[in-house]
């Protein structure tokens, strides 16, 4: 799995997500709950997927900064699927 696929995994899923170019290197910004005030769009819920060396991928859990995924060292397609998953619990422990 490439970036671009990874991001269409996400999207199918119904989140938002896109390519960042930054600090983090190479991204994938993920959010979910987006609020709007007409103009901009913000997320409740954000995360970052960013590369690590050996082709593996970082997960930058906003959510929750200090837990057990934070900076978790995966292969894409793994770390997608764990994104996945911890955007589903948060947003049912938001409901």
């Amino acid at each position: 799995m490439d970036r671009s696929a990874a991001i269409e995994a996400l999207r199918s899923e119904g989140l938002f997500a896109v390519e960042r170019t930054w600090s983090l290197g190479d991204s994938i910004a993920v959010g979910s709950l987006p609020t709007s005030d007409g103009e901009i769009v913000s997320y409740r819920l954000m995360m970052y997927l960013y590369p690590a060396e050996d082709r593996h991928w970082n997960i930058a859990n906003l959510i929750e900064p200090r837990g057990p995924d934070h900076d978790c060292r995966l292969p894409l397609d793994e770390a997608v699927a764990r994104v996945i998953q911890l955007m589903r619990n948060a947003e049912l422990a938001l409901k």
